[in-house]
């Protein structure tokens, strides 16, 4: 059913013209040094961001082919709960796990929070697929060592629920230079 406020079907022309003119579109927004510096620091803000997936149970990552059935029995078997992120070509990897079913997301952010960087100056995201009330408790909590405007809390976006699930959490730590501009 279609969006009755907003049209959400593109044709094969509309999309073919802005991959062929996506460009030139931000070209009439930006100079050229503008989208230089806009392009830098958006490297930079990847370079300097972590972010890691807790999942209350794999069934939807194994649907979406990102790991396999097998993987799945073992981790079950021993009650294993990967924490996921990404390589730096995009690849979902396992960085840790916690063991036990009860208290997962419990385990999870004890997992996440020993990656925040000491003296450093971060801003933390938290994304959640139906954990708002965890969510912004958790959030609260950090808001009150890192400040209320470096921690944020958002639903996942259905490309990354679609894999996680409900009970899905997403935690992402940015290091930011003190200096603003």
């Amino acid at each position: 059913k279609n969006n009755q406020f907003m049209k959400t079907n593109l044709t094969k022309e509309q999309i073919n013209y802005y991959q062929e003119n996506g460009y030139i579109i931000i070209h009439e927004f930006l100079s050229i040094e503008e989208l230089n510096l806009w392009s830098h620091a958006v490297d930079e803000a990847v370079k300097n961001t972590s972010v890691f997936l807790g999942l209350e149970t794999l069934d939807n990552v194994v649907k979406g082919g990102r790991i396999s059935k097998n993987v799945k029995k073992i981790a079950n078997l021993f009650r294993l709960n990967p924490i996921l992120s990404f390589s730096s070509k995009g690849m979902l990897k396992a960085v840790g796990a916690t063991i036990g079913n009860k208290n997962k997301a419990n385990k999870f952010r004890k997992f996440v929070e020993k990656k925040i960087p000491k003296n450093a100056s971060v801003r933390i995201g938290i994304a959640h697929a139906k954990m708002g009330d965890y969510a912004k408790k958790w959030a609260s909590d950090l808001k009150k060592v890192y400040g209320s405007d470096n921690v944020i809390v958002s639903e996942m976006g259905p490309a990354l629920a679609v894999h996680s699930g409900p009970g899905g959490l997403v935690f992402s730590i940015q290091k930011i230079s003190d200096q603003r501009s």
